[in-house]
């Protein structure tokens, strides 16, 4: 595997516990999969090719990727 960059993130105890959930609920390997799925999102979201839809009394989002 080539060598990336390292990184450093100083986080609360709040988010270092939601980022620990989101671990175990992905299934990830590791927070870095975490964060680099959520940068993978964030970026479709920032392109305007990620879409949430919330129908009126619905709880649930759709999500669409474009």
């Amino acid at each position: 595997m080539k060598a990336g960059t390292r990184l450093q993130f100083d986080f609360s105890p709040e988010m270092v516990s939601k980022l620990d959930g989101l671990k175990e609920k992905m299934g990830a390997a590791s927070r870095a999969e975490v964060i680099r799925r959520a940068l993978y999102l964030l970026g479709l979201a920032v392109d305007g090719d990620l879409k949430l839809k919330k129908k009126d009394g619905d709880r649930y989002r759709t999500l669409t990727v474009v």
